[in-house]
């Protein structure tokens, strides 16, 4: 196999193996290491539109289908957000074999794309490996812990300037904002979604006359008539790069979302997009490059369309239930466990039955702990109802709202019997629901919903 031209150095340190010692994802794998990319001589430097081509070295551990595994090369900002990534067969579709035998060396050749735009500073290639069915992370094993995927060194990218490459994004726009900047394109805020989904968007601005100030970028969903139905702002990149930084000829990226409301409306939705100063004044849109003047405070982008999301009202048989009452909105009616064993570094396995008793306007968090013997938790994970999919403010009276999670048991937790606690809290708060038991006596903010062993 030929090796890219453009290749340094070779990475090392990477001698830590991807295992799964259950066996129930049937592989573990040593990376041997990885080539990486020196754009113009100088090692860890990148320029925005660079192709950065790597080759990860791997050798098999145990017996590897070649259709069963896939790597995904990602590139991470400083919050974990990814801005690029390639994803490739860890073997090819065309190995002439039905297995890939133990002890075999695999190759890899990926390349990575930095986005024109994207805020200068430092990035971190990662390499994840995960079933091409059903789509499950196989972690990686390092001092104990068991990752996500494998950092390897990280690469700096300055400030995208001067003319940027053929379509540096999807959709072009070119509209001007109050004379301060531009709204050169986007991507994502398209296509069909449930209620309650959450919508990918990336806008790609140009500063062209900036003054210092802080301004934040602001979305609306607005329906047929003009009616505005949700809405939402942040600052770019999170905080991390406001307009204020920008500097005059600068482009700049934001990775943004925006949020369907649960009790959305069916039909087809305008994503509209603009920028509004600490005041919340915002800025005209004055007109667009090479294009007659237009009018109004935000543009409009993409048009989506929002489905009704499935419910049910019908309580499901439960392997052991609960009947809390967690404030005055919802019941937790019960719980099924995966297992009732597990061993230290592994996910707990479980689901949730939560039932709506009044409409609520907040969006509540779940918080499931894994609790020792000495009441520290040992394990835990904080996330809206179906990953933020089926949010509480969206849920009907009397409907029934199934919930899965998985949680990871710390590394280091010790052998012995655990409690399950849950409960739901405001995130903009951080404020806990009380909750009550099925007689109406208070629990505190957490609900004991079931038990299980931890053993080496």
């Amino acid at each position: 196999l030929a090796l890219p031209a453009r290749l340094g150095r070779r990475q090392a340190g990477l001698q830590t193996p991807w295992e799964q010692k259950s066996g129930a994802l049937g592989l573990s794998l040593m990376p041997m290491g990885s080539e990486t990319p020196t754009p113009g001589g100088q090692s860890g430097q990148a320029e925005p539109g660079d192709e950065l081509h790597y080759t990860l070295y791997f050798r098999t551990r145990a017996d590897v289908s070649p259709n069963a595994w896939l790597v995904d090369l990602r590139l991470l900002d400083a919050r974990g957000r990814v801005v690029s990534h390639d994803e490739r067969r860890l073997v090819s579709a065309w190995y002439p074999a039905a297995t890939v035998p133990a002890d075999t060396p695999v190759l890899v050749m990926g390349r990575l794309t930095v986005p024109w735009g994207v805020a200068p500073g430092s990035y971190r290639p990662q390499v994840v490996v995960y079933a091409a069915e059903g789509g499950a992370v196989l972690p990686v094993v390092a001092g104990g812990d068991r990752l996500g995927g494998l950092t390897l060194d990280p690469i700096t990218v300055p400030a995208s300037v001067g003319t940027p490459p053929a379509d540096p994004i999807a959709h072009a726009v070119g509209s001007n904002l109050g004379g301060r900047f531009v709204l050169a394109g986007y991507e994502g805020g398209e296509g069909t979604f449930q209620q309650g989904a959450t919508v990918p968007l990336t806008t790609l601005w140009q500063a062209v006359a900036p003054d210092g100030r802080s301004y934040r970028i602001f979305w609306q969903l607005e329906a047929l008539g003009g009616l505005i139905i949700a809405e939402g702002e942040a600052e770019p990149s999170d905080g991390d790069y406001p307009t204020s930084a920008w500097q005059p000829g600068q482009w700049v990226r934001n990775l943004g979302q925006l949020r369907v409301p649960g009790d959305a409306p069916p039909g087809d939705y305008r994503v509209l997009v603009g920028l509004r100063d600490a005041n919340k004044v915002r800025l005209p849109v004055v007109g667009m490059l090479l294009c007659p003047a237009d009018t109004g405070d935000a543009v409009a982008l993409g048009t989506i369309r929002i489905t009704e999301r499935p419910r049910t009202f019908t309580i499901p048989a439960l392997s052991q239930r609960t009947d809390a009452r967690l404030g005055n909105g919802v019941r937790l009616l019960g719980v099924d466990l995966a297992t009732d064993t597990v061993q230290p570094g592994q996910a707990v396995s479980l689901t949730l039955y939560w039932q709506c008793l009044a409409p609520m306007d907040t969006n509540y968090t779940v918080f499931v702990h894994l609790v020792d013997g000495s009441d520290t938790i040992r394990g835990q994970a904080d996330v809206e109802p179906g990953g933020g999919a089926i949010p509480t403010s969206g849920w009907a009276v009397g409907e029934v709202v199934t919930d899965t999670y998985q949680v990871p048991l710390k590394p280091d937790a010790p052998p012995g019997a655990y409690t399950v606690y849950v409960g739901l809290y405001d995130a903009t708060t951080n404020v806990r629901l009380p909750a009550t038991d099925a007689a109406g006596q208070l629990l505190g903010d957490r609900v004991p919903v079931a038990r299980f062993t931890v053993s080496r």
